[in-house]
């Protein structure tokens, strides 16, 4: 029997066992087998990473939506996009697949928004991360301004080490993925942090295929995450999948090019 190799970059910050229900039931439905790791380093491969698709490593990912742009991006591209999306149980949201970025301080702290921040110490999860990254270079594009407009910046690791590095004290301010932050408030309701501003809506993290892997089973991964019932995702923080296309990314696409980071000749 064929195994189902997939990975998710978007754990501990999204709960592993969310990939896992999502995987299981995607490789029960296609008739395989179910591998799935997890990559906690990076929130998907970018330039000069290894691009585990591409020599055949793995057959289907969750990851952040720039290494999805740069991925697809390449000629030939390595990755297609499962046209199935998470809609996270947040009435932010509409029931749309996007999510958001909160911007965060301690609750002490005077900062009243991101436009405050000037001269802070900032903190981010990682360089290929939408919510925690990218969201903040884009704002300080259309502020004309650059990461000087930071004292510092700091690459945590995750969200998780984020939220731990703000209340040491060892960084000032940091951007936090909304379902993120949301799983952080229901636990510990008395978290001593505060949200100052936001980002987004975004485009929600795709679920990618390998384009070998999607040119024999692309139409069957969606139509699996379609059928997966609602009440096997409730207890995880997804209300349902709802069908996409490329473009729900088609602005966070724009966005990237505007940064350098992608080439416009695609």
């Amino acid at each position: 029997m064929q195994t189902l190799r997939a990975r998710t970059y978007l754990s501990p910050s999204l709960p592993f066992a969310l990939f896992e229900r999502v995987v299981d039931e995607v490789a029960y439905r296609l008739g395989l087998r179910a591998e799935l790791s997890q990559e906690t380093g990076i929130s998907g491969p970018m330039a000069g990473d290894h691009d585990p698709f591409r020599a055949g490593e793995l057959d289907l990912a969750f990851l952040c939506s720039p290494s999805y742009l740069y991925l697809a991006a390449l000629d030939p591209p390595s990755v297609a996009l499962a046209e199935a999306g998470f809609v996270f149980d947040d009435v932010r949201n509409g029931g749309r697949p996007e999510y958001f970025s909160h911007v965060v301080v301690r609750s002490d702290d005077p900062a009243q928004s991101f436009d405050d921040l000037a001269g802070a110490r900032w903190g981010s999860n990682d360089p290929c991360s939408l919510s925690g990254h990218f969201a903040a270079l884009q704002a300080l594009q259309q502020r004309s301004s650059g990461t000087h407009f930071f004292r510092a910046q700091v690459f945590t690791g995750s969200h998780e080490r984020s939220v731990a590095a703000l209340l040491a004290g060892e960084i000032d301010a940091a951007a936090i993925d909304s379902n993120v932050l949301s799983r952080y408030h229901s636990e510990a309701p008395d978290l001593p942090l505060r949200v100052i501003d936001s980002f987004g809506p975004f485009p929600i993290q795709p679920i990618v295929l390998s384009t070998a892997f999607a040119a024999r089973y692309g139409a069957a991964v969606s139509a699996a995450l379609l059928a997966i019932e609602h009440r096997a995702l409730t207890c995880l923080g997804v209300a349902r999948f709802v069908p996409v296309d490329a473009s729900l990314y088609a602005e966070e696409r724009q966005c990237l090019i505007e940064l350098g980071q992608l080439a416009c000749s695609r």
